[in-house]
């Protein structure tokens, strides 16, 4: 139900369904769609909010952060770039490759990132959450780094001298 004011008891200006995709602020175990208007317009009811939270009510999670999926945007031996369409500044970077152990990282602020540390021709999983532990976690990304294959060592028997 999506109301007027942050209040049960305001009345329903909308509904949301199951599946649908909401942008807001999260205000006190409400969502603000209209973070933008000014406090004078929403404490005039000109807002819309949506509860987040329904077990004071006996109805559960009504609401569940959806966190975007990592774009890589580039493959090198060592390393991957993610780009971003919004700030994950919020965000930690959960690593999973194939060779090595499993790391996180926090995002930083800005349009892309580079995750370094990683074995060439690795195959690795990357995630965002917003706590490694408890979560909420977002949907893990595939990649693969550059294949970049080991130095050789060159037979001194041809070495020339002047």
């Amino acid at each position: 139900m999506v109301r007027s004011l942050p209040s049960t008891l305001a009345g329903a200006i909308g509904v949301v369904k199951k599946g649908d995709v909401l942008e807001g602020e999260p205000r006190h175990g409400w969502l603000l769609l209209d973070y933008q208007f000014s406090i004078d317009r929403l404490e005039n009811g000109e807002g819309r909010w949506v509860l987040m939270d329904g077990k004071d009510l006996g109805l559960g999670v009504l609401l569940r952060v959806q966190l975007p999926t990592p774009i890589v945007t580039k493959m090198y031996a060592n390393a991957l770039q993610l780009s971003f369409d919004r700030d994950v500044s919020a965000y930690q970077l959960e690593v999973e490759p194939e060779i090595g152990e499993k790391f996180d990282l926090r995002c930083c602020e800005g349009k892309s990132m580079l995750v370094h540390g990683l074995h060439s021709d690795c195959h690795v999983r990357l995630r965002y959450t917003l706590d490694k532990d408890i979560g909420p976690h977002g949907e893990w990304e595939a990649a693969e780094t550059t294949f970049v294959p080991d130095w050789e060592e060159t037979p001194m028997d041809h070495v020339w001298t002047y």
